[in-house]
């Protein structure tokens, strides 16, 4: 039987049939050249689940999303763009899985809404295009790992604008290594957490590697943790131009709060927080010109510690109940204390050794500490400061 498209009560070759048989089924046999020539009507095949064991360039319609897919060798990828994406665990979305909901966006990236519900996942979620905002309804979107996923988010290298907001991370298993409940690799640019809460987020909640620049940590809640540590609810490296405001971080075993260290640290902001029961709430470990500012420690080691890092304004912040208020070493320089708020503590300001240059101490309330200050530095002005 030769090919081509045959009626499909066709007997044998040249069998050329009745005539009420060509108004009934054809079908197409062998490969056919459709060069300059057209389908009519087409329909891809519709679905409303993945197909198994699909090949590259495969094309399916998923009629409950109302959008069409391609098959790249990797992923579903959607050939009919969706720039809002809902998941919803109990089915009434686009997908049930985060991942799949993020690979649903187009290249130029889109929203993710994650309904109320618990998602437990058991590999990471990779963010890796621009421009993608994950938002869940609030506390009642929980995110959970079943096993150690290391990351539970991880952010490509040079991703940038992406938003991760509303929902609330519980890490059934410690995150392993150097792990962090959401990562960016690195250089994001002008990327956004807000209004999030984590729960056992040991041993880092936040992390943001390598030439970071305008991105933005707000309102968040970083819960007790119970990993022996060191823990850091939020971790900044070689980034700058950066706000940290509004959070509240209730410490825990070996916990430090935020610690900007590695690299290029300057322009960065940290405003109005709430940091309690940390070995170390604030530490800025080089650069400089960053603001410490507005913000409430209390039952720490070091409240503040500046080390080979110059140029700061720490100032207006209320620090209590501890061992050392504000700690300045390693050739930290042309920093300026005022208007703090120190008391209750071993040691009120430390500046450390001679390599301290040239920092202003001033209009600062030391009282209530057992040493209200201890000047190890050269050239310190010293001034109207109360003890």
């Amino acid at each position: 039987m030769t090919t081509g498209i045959k009626h499909i009560a066709v007997k044998a070759t040249g069998d050329k049939g009745l005539a009420s048989e060509w108004n009934d089924i054809h079908i197409q046999d062998g490969n056919h050249d459709c060069d300059q020539n057209q389908f009519l009507n087409q329909v891809i095949e519709n679905r409303t689940s993945w197909p198994a064991g699909p090949v590259e360039g495969q094309i399916i319609y998923r009629t409950d999303y109302h959008s069409g897919f391609l098959w790249d060798n990797t992923k579903w990828a959607s050939i009919t763009p969706i720039s809002t994406i809902v998941v919803a665990a109990d089915g009434t979305g686009h997908t049930t899985d985060i991942q799949t909901g993020i690979n649903m966006l187009p290249a130029g990236g889109g929203v993710v809404y994650i309904k109320e519900g618990t998602y437990t996942i058991s590999s990471k979620i990779t963010i890796n295009k621009d421009n993608v905002s994950i938002v869940g309804s609030g506390h009642s979107t929980i995110i959970r790992n079943s096993i150690d996923t290391t990351n539970l988010i991880e952010v490509a290298a040079t991703i940038d604008y992406c938003t991760i907001e509303g929902i609330y991370f519980w890490c059934d298993a410690e995150l392993g290594g150097m792990g962090a409940v959401i990562v960016f690799l690195g250089a994001t640019t002008r990327s956004r957490i807000s209004n999030c809460w984590f729960n056992h987020w040991e041993p880092r909640g936040i992390t943001f590697l390598n030439a970071g620049e305008g991105i933005i940590v707000e309102n968040c809640v970083f819960e007790e943790v119970f990993g022996a540590g060191p823990n850091y609810a939020v971790l900044i490296n070689n980034s700058s131009h950066a706000f940290l405001r509004g959070n509240f971080i209730y410490g825990g075993t070996n916990v430090y709060g935020f610690q900007l260290i590695t690299g290029t640290i300057n322009f960065i902001s940290m405003v109005d927080n709430k940091i309690y029961n940390s070995a170390v709430p604030i530490s800025v470990i080089g650069n400089g010109k960053n603001v410490i500012s507005s913000n409430v420690m209390a039952e720490f080691v070091y409240g503040i510690w500046i080390a080979g890092s110059s140029n700061n304004v720490i100032e207006d912040n209320y620090i209590e109940t501890g061992t050392l208020g504000i700690y300045l070493e390693s050739n930290s320089d042309n920093n300026v204390m005022d208007s703090n708020r120190i008391n209750n503590c071993d040691w009120g300001v430390v500046i450390d050794a001679a390599t301290e240059d040239k920092n202003i101490l001033v209009a600062n309330s030391l009282t209530g500490n057992i040493t209200g200050y201890l000047d190890g530095g050269t050239s310190t002005e010293i001034a109207h400061n109360t003890f």
